[in-house]
């Protein structure tokens, strides 16, 4: 009940994040192997030390089924929450990327600015930053407005894109 309590004032969003970096982490197999095998391992010393200390092998049997039942139930909530943030976190992008082809020069502003924040705030997912970087070049090979495309340039440095920030010089106003 505790965990519950202050899980309540967790930054889950970073927690979320983390999940997300990890899944894109060139040594995730590895990562996860390790992990999957110390689990199993808790796993079956924990099973061997119900069944050895128990006299009634059907009550044993019964704890263990409800152990395995309990991780998998956690396993696939966590699964669940993760899907939820990655969906709640795209509909967001989507909505500041179709802002990013209006034709008011102010609501193009705002919405680079607003995906800007997002990621000095490192709120998005990896595939997400990718994709934003590609929204900006395309921005910036047709922007006209040089308030705009300065947003654009700010957003890929946050994006630690330097080697094409390097390339493109900053218009002079």
């Amino acid at each position: 009940m505790l965990i519950a309590y202050a899980a309540q004032g967790w930054n889950w969003d970073g927690l979320f994040l983390r999940v997300q970096q990890f899944i894109h982490n060139p040594h995730r197999r590895l990562i996860a192997a390790v992990g999957t095998g110390t689990l199993t391992v808790l796993v079956t010393a924990i099973m061997i030390a119900i069944w050895g200390s128990t006299e009634n092998h059907w009550l044993a049997s019964a704890s263990l089924l409800q152990l395995i039942a309990t991780l998998l139930t956690l396993m696939f909530l966590a699964k669940q929450a993760v899907d939820r943030w990655v969906e709640k976190q795209q509909i967001g992008i989507d909505h500041l990327v179709s802002r990013l082809g209006a034709t008011d020069d102010l609501e193009r502003l705002i919405a680079v600015r607003q995906l800007a924040q997002c990621v000095q705030q490192s709120r998005l997912p990896f595939n997400q930053e990718q994709a934003i970087i590609e929204y900006c070049q395309v921005l910036l090979s047709r922007e006209a407005v040089p308030a705009v495309r300065d947003a654009a340039l700010d957003t890929l440095e946050a994006l630690n894109y330097k080697a094409f920030v390097a390339s493109s010089p900053r218009p002079v106003p």
